[in-house]
């Protein structure tokens, strides 16, 4: 399934974007459910808040080329570097080259088809 249409925005975030609306404040923060991909959770962020392209909150999911990405395992962040499926990824060194040296779980400007391609391969 493409994973852009499996993005669905949370309950907490509509209500909290809609109580800022009303109180005329700008509302332009969105948080994403989790994505179940065999063991994995991936998180796929893209709002104003977020490290994506167009860094801008829009309707159309469609319109963006790349966005924020964070993995979870068992209940916990997942470093890439430290997980040797995801090592195995045909396309690790592009999606390791999206995060910060160090220990940093979140990867910032990932493009869309390389989601689509991570998401496709951990729920195989």
């Amino acid at each position: 399934m493409e994973i852009v249409k499996m993005m669905v925005e949370t309950e907490n975030s509509k209500q909290s974007r809609e109580i800022m609306r009303t109180m005329g404040m700008p509302a332009n923060h969105r948080i994403f459910k989790w994505i179940e991909a065999g063991d994995y959770r991936m998180s796929i962020q893209a709002s104003e808040y977020h490290y994506c392209e167009p860094r801008l909150t829009l309707e159309d999911l469609s319109n963006y080329e790349e966005m924020e990405l964070a993995l979870f395992k068992n209940g916990k962040w997942v470093q890439p570097r430290e997980d040797e499926k995801i090592k195995s990824f045909p396309r690790y060194a592009e999606l390791e080259e999206r995060y910060e040296k160090g220990n940093v779980a979140v990867a910032g400007y990932v493009p869309v088809d390389l989601l689509q391609d991570l998401y496709d391969y951990l729920s195989a």
